[in-house]
């Protein structure tokens, strides 16, 4: 049928441009009196479409963006042929003049066994238009038979196709239009209407909405509400198509005009209902618009959701009970109504409608671990929180009285300090029933309380998910991508609001019938380029307002799968630090973002408490018992101060501590016979490296001299063969001192150490000596050994931008060395052969970390560019990387019973990703 209908348009609009091209230098002959094209539209029709410029949406159609993609659909690029068959023709200016005000108008009518026919309306200026356009008709009728006969005054002709009997086509002049009809029946109506004089513009509903249609629109487009709905229904799944063609009572008319850009399609109009019949959307007349506040409460993996915001509830629902007895439906409201009250003492709008507070929200969210049903949740704000737990409370009591059954109430925990009480609630359509099909098959068997919110789910499992997102504040409110979409919005205010995510079309897979279920499967890739489109309603002077769009974008990002993800203030600025909650055990994460705020996160992802910070910290964050009463605090560096904070986000005793002179390095904290007595180094801008105690004293009989330079890179300590080393590097020099800083060697060599070359300590055992390592500015390998003496090893030549480590990655005993130059990662082992090399073809390149899976599984990991990387001991790719990821990562459990490791990394739009790695 599709392919029918662009054929139709496309022969229309030949004939239209072949009339024009053969009259150029004729003389215009008889004139017509100008007529509006909807009078050749049958009064019935589901929908119409007026092209108030054929000319300029036919240039559109060869524009990028929006028009690129549609043209991807078989019905749409015809049209897009055509304009490329016209091309040569168009540039000819007296051409392109006198298609400057071609009109076109398409109407629908479902005829027979829902057979969707298609008019076609053309306005004429003269009769020689008339004349040529028969010429064209006998010039593309080849392989069809011409017959003729008169109606109502009419040559009403029959174009019989020879090959395809599916494709006849039916047309008639008639006082100035030219009306082309794949239906028979349809064209006589429509010239009867044109005889008679009597059309859909001596409709009122019709007048108010053709007054203001614009026709600097690309289309306008006018919907029959009584039967537009049984059109939209041939297309669905026939449990979903019964449903849509009983909406018949939704409105009377839509009008919306249409303008398609290079990333958006915009709709604006106005819904008009006749007051003397009571449909859906005269219940919006009497609300004034409301700001929307429901999005803080929608949890941000959320497909579609939508909105009633009432000014007056008691009106609404005065006014709803009147549609219900006009639909037939009032029986069904009242025997639920009494069924509630018999069971609770109450009637259902007694007990909601004095806690609720402007809106009622449908969410249908795309949880994978849900079920289809238990993604759908009815929302409503409430005036107090504290009220709506005392009703529902009552009613909870009341009904286990009269019932005899106690209803079940549930706790879900989030961490030590933060749980939700969840309700049974014994009416599964209670929002159906309250509110209409809106809420067709969303249960309401539990509920919940969350801040001023009634939050209504199918079972308590998908109430704990709800309750989980928007602790970690995963809302659209805090939804960089949901955001972005709401720009096309006029406002905030309105009095009925919808909103789909649409991806890859797999949500509307559901309500579809089979073929155009193929027809969402086969056009994926090209629906995700769609990815959002909403609509607002609102009362304007008593008119109802419309506002919507389809966004566009050529560009598709698919949002990480992730465990969780928790909304922060501010991008994150380091490795998110595990840590350990003394009381329940269980692990948490510690970070810093951008704007020096101090995080502490559960491993659900809630934040527990932030602390804001003058600086940057320095290193990372390090946790201690400092009282040796195994309860733990946080202990780390900036600039100017030491840090002590206890887990509950306080200061410790007298800290932060001031350094005497600013810190040139993170602290380096050790235990040396784990004993908790802690001990704290840090070298400052006045050329000294300081030791602290755990109480922020410096440490009596500390011997260090001064520094040559500053050192950058922490202090480091390790023993060997029975001997304690103390060890840092100022740049230049290699400093090895004993634990009370004596020197125990002086190194024969110095060198220029590269500036992103870290000072590594190689373990003595059999296949390597026990000494310090590092590069200098050309990718030198030094080795400075115990007992002072210097060997160098080269393994290739580098920048003196590279980055060097050295770590045993394959597990043979030996230290490797990494480097990574110009985007490159390159591992040799100790002999200085290559193992592997990896071009990220960026050079924003992280420094590498070092993770160990088991004693024999280690791996290198590392972010590039927007990427996190994840490499096997031989080079290759771990199984899912690399993800996405905007700084150092950490991987360990963040729950005892995990079998999988946990990956935590800063995420995009101010997020901290956790991922799951098996």
């Amino acid at each position: 049928m599709q392919k029918k209908h662009y054929i139709l348009i496309g022969i229309a609009i030949l004939l239209l441009a072949g009339l024009i091209y053969l009259i150029v230098s004729r003389p215009e002959g008889e004139h017509y009196e100008d007529i509006d094209t909807i009078i050749g539209v049958p009064i019935n029709s589901e929908l119409i479409i007026h092209i108030p410029d054929l000319e300029e949406l036919l240039e559109k159609s060869s524009e990028k963006g929006v028009w690129q993609e549609l043209n991807k659909w078989e019905s749409i690029k015809g049209i897009q042929n055509l304009q490329q068959d016209f091309s040569q023709a168009l540039s000819k200016p007296e051409l392109s003049e006198l298609l400057d005000d071609a009109q076109l108008t398409i109407a629908t009518k479902i005829t027979g066994r829902n057979s969707i026919e298609v008019s076609y309306i053309f306005p004429l200026e003269s009769s020689n238009k008339k004349n040529h356009i028969e010429k064209l008709v006998q010039y593309f009728s080849k392989d069809y038979t011409i017959s003729s006969r008169e109606y109502s005054g009419f040559t009403l002709v029959h174009m019989n196709n020879n090959i395809d009997a599916d494709t006849d086509y039916f047309y008639a002049f008639a006082k100035g239009l030219f009306v082309l009809s794949t239906s028979q029946i349809s064209l006589e109506d429509a010239l009867l209407q044109i005889r008679n004089n009597n059309s859909l513009l001596d409709k009122e509903s019709f007048q108010q909405l053709k007054k203001v249609a614009s026709s600097n629109d690309d289309l306008n487009i006018f919907i029959n509400g009584v039967t537009f709905p049984k059109l939209l229904s041939l297309g669905l799944d026939k449990k979903y198509s019964r449903f849509i063609k009983e909406l018949t009572d939704f409105t009377t008319q839509a009008g919306l005009d249409v303008n398609i850009s290079e990333d958006k399609i915009l709709l604006n109009g106005f819904l008009y209902s006749n007051t003397n019949d009571f449909f859906y959307t005269n219940l919006l007349l009497n609300q004034e618009p409301v700001k929307l506040n429901i999005e803080e409460i929608i949890p941000a993996n959320t497909r579609f959701w939508s909105a009633l915001s009432l000014s007056n509830e008691e009106a609404y629902l005065d006014n709803y009970k009147r549609y219900l007895e006009q639909t037939g439906d009032i029986k069904a409201y009242r025997t639920f109504s009494e069924n509630f009250k018999n069971k609770t003492g109450v009637f259902p709008e007694d007990f909601i409608y004095p806690l609720l507070e402007s809106e009622i929200g449908l969410i249908i969210s795309e949880d994978r671990i849900l079920n289809e049903a238990a993604n759908r949740y009815c929302v409503l704000r409430t005036k107090s929180k504290s009220e709506s737990t005392h009703a529902l409370d009552s009613l909870q009591q009341v009904y286990a009285t009269k019932q005899k059954r106690k209803l079940k109430t549930y706790l879900h925990k989030i961490d030590e300090t933060l749980s939700y009480k969840m309700y049974e609630f014994p009416f599964s359509d209670f929002a159906h029933l309250m509110w209409g099909g809106l809420f067709f098959e969303t249960k309401t068997n539990f509920c919940t309380l969350i801040d001023n919110y009634m939050v209504f789910g199918s079972s308590k499992e998908s109430l704990e998910r709800y309750i989980d997102f928007i602790v970690r504040r995963k809302t659209l409110k805090h939804d960089s991508f949901y955001q972005s979409q709401k720009k096309y919005w006029i406002d905030n205010e309105s009095s009925f609001t919808a909103y789909s995510k649409n991806g890859d079309g797999t949500f509307f897979k559901k309500y579809a019938g089979e073929k155009l279920k193929n027809d969402i499967s086969d056009k994926a890739k090209n629906l995700e380029k769609f990815p959002s489109m909403s609509i607002q309603v609102k009362n304007i002077n008593n008119l109802l307002y419309v506002n919507g769009y389809i966004s566009y974008t050529s560009s598709l990002q698919r949002a990480p799968e992730t465990v969780w993800q928790s909304r922060l203030d501010n991008p994150l600025r380091m490795k998110p630090v595990m840590v350990t909650n003394h009381k329940s055990k269980e692990r948490e994460l510690i970070f810093q973002d951008t704007e020096n705020i101090l995080y502490l996160v559960s491993n659900s992802g809630r934040i527990l408490w932030k602390l804001p910070l003058e600086e940057p910290i320095m290193g990372s964050i390090h946790q201690v018992d400092a009282y040796k009463n195994k309860k733990l605090q946080y202990l780390f560096n900036t600039k100017s101060k030491l840090y002590l904070i206890d887990r509950n986000g306080n200061q410790v005793g007298n800290f932060p501590i001031a350094f005497r002179s600013s810190a040139t390095n993170p602290i380096a904290l050790f235990d040396y016979d784990n004993n908790r007595n802690y001990r704290i180094f840090l070298s400052t801008e006045d050329k000294l490296t300081y030791l602290y105690d755990i109480k922020g004293k410096l440490v009596e009989g500390w011997k260090a001299e001064k520094n040559e330079h500053e050192v950058l890179q922490a202090v480091q300590y390790f023993v060997n063969a029975s001997k304690d080393y103390i060890v840092y590097n100022d740049g230049y020099r290699n400093y090895i001192l004993s634990r009370r800083g004596e020197v125990r060697s002086k190194p024969q060599k110095s060198f220029s150490k590269a500036e992103n070359s870290k000072l590594c300590i190689l373990e003595s055992n059999s296949k390597q000596k026990c000494s310090l390592v590092a590069t200098d500015e050309t990718g030198l390998v030094y080795f400075t050994h115990l007992d002072g003496t210097v060997t160098t090893k080269e393994v290739g030549k580098f920048t003196d931008k590279h980055i060097f480590t050295s770590y045993d990655i394959n597990v043979d005993g030996a230290n490797d060395f990494i480097f990574i130059d110009k985007g490159i990662l390159t591992v040799f082992n100790h002999s200085g052969k290559e193992i592997f090399n990896y071009d990220f073809k960026t050079e924003d390149v992280s420094r590498p970390n070092f993770y160990t899976f088991s004693s024999k599984d280690k791996k290198i990991g590392l972010r590039a560019g927007n990427n996190i990387y994840l490499f096997n001991s031989d080079g290759s790719i771990y199984d899912g990387f690399p993800l996405e990821g905007y700084s150092d990562f950490s991987i360990g459990f963040i729950n005892e019973k995990d079998r999988e490791f946990n990956l935590f990394v800063a995420g995009s739009n101010d997020l901290l990703y956790n991922y799951a790695v098996q």
